[in-house]
């Protein structure tokens, strides 16, 4: 039996274990990537859980970096455009 969760994970279910297992796309094609066995179906969720919360603070961490990215590009055309201004006079030294 399979119980299918978000972002590619789902836990199969035998009589001895649960399995966390996640669906990928790599270079050489498709395939699962096993994140453990847990005895219980709810350490195989809080397991899901944990790696569910990284992805989205990868996700967000992207997005931080991105942000950061476009502050320091609009501080630079700024500080440009201020140059440009100042160039236009005569220095005096």
């Amino acid at each position: 039996m399979k119980v299918k969760l978000n972002y590619g994970f789902f836990i199969e279910i035998d009589k001895l274990c649960y399995t966390l297992k996640q669906n990928y796309v790599g270079k050489k094609g498709t395939g699962s990537r096993t994140h453990g066995h847990f005895s219980t179906l709810e350490d195989a969720v809080k397991k899901y859980l944990d790696l569910n919360r990284i992805d989205k603070m990868k996700e967000e961490y992207a997005d931080l970096q991105k942000f950061i990215a476009d502050i320091r590009k609009a501080d630079k055309d700024a500080l440009d455009g201020i140059r440009e201004e100042l160039d236009r006079f005569p220095k005096k030294w």
